[in-house]
């Protein structure tokens, strides 16, 4: 059990290395920020900072109890790779853009199915 958390604990550490070194095609800038709410401090990492911000302003409107260590945008591959180690179950005939690792409070987000402003209010 721990190998697999393991191995993705370090692949998400190398991406984040090799993105923090070039900007991609789509503009992205991995640079790790933090923001804090009441205290807490949480990451965003992988995103451009207009999708930043949108989703901090969700979070201020949203005010959960307890805020995530850090949300992740990640590439379709990476997304699918990261569910199978953390054994995410979708009902069959439904899709997953996003979930919570609830043991790191984590959030993995599929940047190549983010759906805009309106699809982070839901």
């Amino acid at each position: 059990m721990r190998l697999p958390i393991w191995s993705v604990v370090f692949w998400l550490t190398a991406a984040a290395i090799g993105e923090g070194q070039q900007i991609g095609a789509s503009g992205t800038i991995p640079v790790q920020q933090t923001s804090s709410v009441a205290g807490v401090t949480y990451a965003v990492q992988g995103t451009t900072p207009e999708r930043e911000q949108l989703l901090r302003t969700q979070i201020q409107v949203m005010q959960p109890a307890v805020l995530p260590n850090r949300i992740v945008f990640v590439p379709h591959w990476q997304y699918l790779d990261a569910t199978r180690i953390y054994r995410l179950h979708v009902p069959t005939g439904m899709t997953s853009r996003m979930f919570t690792h609830l043991p790191s409070r984590s959030v993995f987000i599929d940047s190549d199915f983010y759906g805009g402003a309106d699809w982070l209010g839901h």
